[in-house]
Order: C-alpha cells, then sequence, then structure tokens
C-alpha cells in the first residue's frame, strides 16, 4: 500500500514532467486499488492522511476531494463460504469468540518439516534469524556470490534515493532454497516481480556466463525471459528453470550521497520467511505464522487472507481477540468513501438497451480460454450485441460450448478475430472481415 507522502511525490513528479503546476497529476484519470484494512505503509502516513515530509505537513488534497469509491465485492482468493465469512469480520475488528476458536481449531497443529515452507513474521529480525536457521538446515554445499562493485565518477544524471534497498556485498545460499524477486520489478509482463518467488536449481560462474537459475513457483512467470536467454540452457537444465542476471544499482558512499558506486548483483533474496508487509497481494499455497504479540492494524488480517484456504494456514499459537486492531480514522474514511464519496454510474444501462444502436465491445484476449471467467464476469462486456475478440481463436470442439456461454448463435473468425454474434443480429454480409 502507498502512502500520502509517495502519492504527493508522484503527483509533484507528474506536474513537473508537463510543466502543470496547478492541477493534480497532470489532469489525468487514475485508478486505486487497495483495501485500507490491510498492513498500512511502512514510514508513510496512510494515503488519505496530509503527507509529512522533514517533519512538516503538507497540504495536499487530492484524494479527499477528487477520489470517488466503487466498492467491489466478489471474492476472487477464497472460496469457502465460512472462511470467507470469518475473514470478513476479523477484517473490520467484528469477530466473534466462535470466528477465534474457528481458526484456532482449524490452524493450530504442527508445521510440515520442509526448509521450503514459508513463514511469515512481523518483524526484520525474526525474519532473518528464521532464512538463517533454514540456511543451516539446507543440505549440500553453500553458494557466496560477492557484489561486482564499480566507481561512479559523476552521479548527477543518475536517479537514486537514500531509502532505496540497497543489494548486499555478498549474498548466501544454497541449492533448493526458497528464495524471492526483490529491490526492482526485473520485467513484469514476465511476472519476474518484486515478491516473485522459487528454488534455487542452479549457479553458473565463468569468465562467460555468470546466471542464476531459479524454478518460480507460478509456471507462467519467466517465459519471456527463457526465450530471450535461450543460449544459456544446456543439457543439464531443465526447461522450466528461469535465468537470473545481475542488475546495477547505484549504492551511496558517503552519507550525503556526493559520491556513488555502482553495484552489480543478483535481485534475490532469502524467502523461507518473509515480513507479513512483504506478503501483502501476494497469494501463498500455504503459510505458516505466530500472531503472538502482533497487535498493530490490519496485520494478522492480512496474514490469513493471504491463502486460498484455511488447510493452507499454520498458526504456530493461538489467535486472541487483541491480535485484531483497526485504526478509527480508518473506519471513518471507509464511512466516508462509502457514503458521501460514492463513485455513482454515470448512465444507465436499461436505457442504453433501448436505444437502436449496436454494442460491439473489443477485446486483445491473446488466449480466451485462460481468460474466459473474467471476460464472464464483466458486466459491460457481456452487454454485447456482437463481441470481437482479438488474439485469439476458437477450436470447433469449443464452438457449441462458447455458444452457450456467451448465448450466441454464430461466430466469424478469420485473421486472428472472432466475432461472437447474439442471436437477435443478423450479418447479412461479411465478405470484408
Amino acid at each position: 500500500m502507498i502512502g500520502s507522502r509517495f502519492l504527493y511525490s508522484i503527483d509533484n513528479r507528474f506536474r513537473n514532467i508537463k510543466h502543470v503546476q496547478t492541477k493534480y497529476f497532470r489532469n489525468i484519470d487514475i485508478i486505486f486499488c487497495g483495501d485500507f484494512y490491510q498492513a498500512q505503509p511502512i514510514q508513510d502516513s496512510l494515503i488519505f492522511e496530509q503527507p509529512r515530509i522533514n517533519n512538516q505537513t503538507i497540504t495536499h488534497d487530492f484524494w479527499k476531494d477528487n477520489v470517488k469509491c466503487f466498492q467491489l465485492h466478489m471474492i476472487m482468493r477464497q472460496t469457502n463460504e465460512r472462511f470467507i465469512s470469518v475473514l470478513n469480520r476479523m477484517r473490520t475488528n467484528c469477530q466473534t469468540s466462535d470466528d477465534i476458536t474457528y481458526m484456532n481449531t482449524s490452524c493450530m497443529r504442527p508445521v510440515p518439516n520442509d526448509p521450503t515452507f514459508p513463514y511469515l513474521f512481523y518483524k526484520n529480525k525474526d525474519v532473518a534469524m528464521h532464512n538463517k536457521k533454514m540456511l543451516m538446515l539446507m543440505p549440500g554445499n553453500e553458494i557466496l556470490i560477492n557484489a561486482i562493485d564499480e566507481n561512479e565518477e559523476n552521479n548527477s544524471n543518475f536517479p537514486t534515493h537514500q531509502h532505496t534497498t540497497i543489494f548486499p556485498s555478498q549474498l548466501l545460499i544454497r541449492l533448493n532454497m526458497l528464495v524471492e524477486m526483490y529491490a526492482c520489478n526485473y520485467d513484469g509482463l514476465d511476472g519476474l516481480v518484486n515478491g516473485a518467488d522459487g528454488i534455487v536449481k542452479s549457479y553458473a560462474h565463468t569468465d562467460k556466463v555468470d546466471v542464476l537459475w531459479i524454478k518460480f513457483h507460478d509456471p507462467n512467470i519467466g517465459h519471456r525471459q527463457s526465450r530471450k536467454l535461450a543460449h544459456l540452457y544446456t543439457s543439464d537444465i531443465a526447461h522450466n528453470w528461469t535465468p537470473i542476471l545481475r542488475i546495477s544499482k547505484a549504492m551511496p558512499i558517503t552519507s550525503k550521497m556526493a559520491q556513488l558506486k555502482i553495484r552489480k548483483q543478483f535481485p534475490i533474496q532469502l524467502a523461507c520467511a518473509r515480513t507479513i508487509h512483504r506478503s501483502q497481494g501476494l497469494t501463498l499455497d500455504r503459510v505458516a505464522f505466530d500472531p503472538t504479540g502482533v497487535q498493530v492494524h490490519g496485520l494478522v488480517y492480512t496474514t490469513l487472507s493471504r491463502v486460498r484456504n484455511i488447510e493452507s494456514m499454520y498458526l504456530l499459537n493461538a489467535l486472541k481477540g487483541n491480535n485484531f486492531k483497526v485504526k478509527q480514522k480508518v473506519n471513518c474514511e471507509m464511512q466516508r468513501l462509502q457514503t458521501t464519496a460514492k463513485w455513482q454510474l454515470e448512465y444507465d444501462y436499461s436505457s442504453i438497451q433501448s436505444l437502436r444502436s449496436i454494442f460491439i465491445p473489443s477485446l486483445n484476449t491473446r488466449n480466451l480460454h485462460a481468460h474466459l471467467t473474467d471476460v464472464c464476469n464483466d458486466y459491460d462486456t457481456m452487454q454485447y450485441d456482437i463481441l470481437c475478440l482479438q488474439e485469439t481463436h476458437m477450436s470447433l470442439c469449443m464452438q457449441n460450448e462458447y455458444f452457450k456461454i456467451f448465448n450466441c448463435i454464430s461466430s466469424c473468425i478469420k485473421h486472428g478475430i472472432m466475432l461472437l454474434i447474439k442471436k437477435n443480429i443478423i450479418i447479412l454480409e461479411h465478405n470484408h472481415f
């Protein structure tokens, strides 16, 4: 979650780029997605508060004056209705004693003896301690990877920040250890982003090759990288391992950053344990957590909601009522967003449907079968008369199934474009399609 100071900095950057100082974000539309009941920003105020810079409060009324709220209600991660209901009550600190008993009874059990089993902790020191412990327990030789440092004489054009994550001078790992990408988004289109986790499978370091091979848990991660570096694959490298190369990062030499050096290192770190803040936004297949002493806004709810089902959550100690905290100012802001700042739809579907017009939405799906649920859940799209899907196709065996799903009677496929036509539309001619 971003805070008000970070939002203020982005706004200033947008204004400076286009030399428009009188309009927020250069008058462009912005969509915010998030949940105030989860973990709050680190070293920053909540996004709806006034930012503080150098211990001074800055007046920045963008959020209060411009942001409208449209609340989403579909749960995408969990499916069990009771688990969802319990999480929703814990989210707002309205849980019952039965809810806590349900979670403790279901989740308090021994954690499997697996060094790659992920843990979540509140404090960085506990994360470091657990990762060090797992490093010692893992079999095999330790792999020590030294950073490559180069001097940067003139740093005037090199963007950096004193709070930017700093690469370590040494990276100590073992094969088959759980690691995660960090410090940067390596390739967002390829899924190689901050927090993507996987298992270290191999490390090759020669005069010509310096590459770390990782098998990511998400099989969709790393395809672009694998094709780009296909020449690095050998007979002993599996096809589902992704090559990761070093990246460069500016590092301050002096406290006032008068001098910089460039450090080249692999953007990974051990991930047998992570902080709750780093897990925010992730979906974990399994996780262990000790709630003892955690009494901070949103942290316990954030942890419990990382898994798809209650069977994937392991509690090392029992949950208690004082583990759940919600700030009153969050309740007040949510109340404001759901009432006076609620976003009202600016058009009426019934009036649109009454017009003598044809609605033809166009979507680039790339793979309709993989995104079928997303398309069907889009209300606007499903009001179509003719649906144009680009970069996809429909095999004959799937034709009847798709016709039933989309309530259509005919289709036309050519040049990677598929038209789905509803029953009330008659196409007289499509020779030019």
